[in-house]
């Protein structure tokens, strides 16, 4: 009949509690009295009764303070983050700029440092084989686009039908606005379709 493992009490009554790593230790048989208990008992690992070294070395202006990494503050070249006082130190050597003359403005800085404000040029959008609105009955000239095209950006097409479309010369038509004039009334049933950018 197998022997049961010692059962250790920490004196003191009460429930169960966690003992303290001194205590367990203490209870600990040795090497040498485990042995004469006999075979068949079980073996007791050892205890860790402290944490281990940390793996790595932090290195300024990280420190590594009670198993927490700590980031100083900034001073001198010493880097680091930047308290409010810092920043405010920090504006204070950038030239006030204020805010752009006009909507759609960058602020570009130099590699010398010169700040300004720059208004980017516009990238343009684009329309493509839009059909205009208005009624194509062999009388009305007048269709409306859905945007005002930028002068010399518009390509008018028409034909019976989407796969028989000839572009039609500038000559056969005028744009003012959103506004698409032709010059003579497109037939009942043509197609007609607008490229153009805005």
């Amino acid at each position: 009949m197998a022997k049961r493992p010692p059962f250790y009490h920490i004196p003191g009554g009460g429930p169960p509690s966690p003992l303290r790593d001194a205590q367990i230790k203490a209870l600990t048989p040795s090497p040498s009295k485990a042995a004469a208990a006999g075979a068949g008992r079980p073996a007791i690992a050892p205890i860790l009764t402290s944490a281990p070294a940390p793996s790595f070395t932090a290195q300024a202006p990280l420190r590594l303070e009670n198993g927490a990494l700590i980031l100083a503050p900034a001073s001198g070249a010493r880097g680091g983050y930047l308290i409010q006082s810092d920043w405010i130190q920090f504006n204070a050597k950038e030239p006030p700029l204020g805010n752009p003359a006009a909507n759609g403005q960058a602020l570009v800085s130099t590699t010398a440092g010169a700040r300004s404000w720059v208004t980017l040029p516009i990238v343009p959008s684009f329309a493509d084989s839009e059909a205009p609105a208005g009624v194509i009955n062999g009388a009305n000239t007048s269709f409306t686009l859905a945007h005002a095209p930028s002068a010399g950006s518009v390509h008018v097409y028409s034909g019976a039908t989407p796969s028989s479309m000839q572009r039609l010369s500038p000559s056969q038509y005028s744009v003012s606005g959103a506004t698409l004039t032709f010059t003579a009334a497109p037939a009942t049933g043509t197609a007609l379709l607008v490229d153009y950018r805005y």
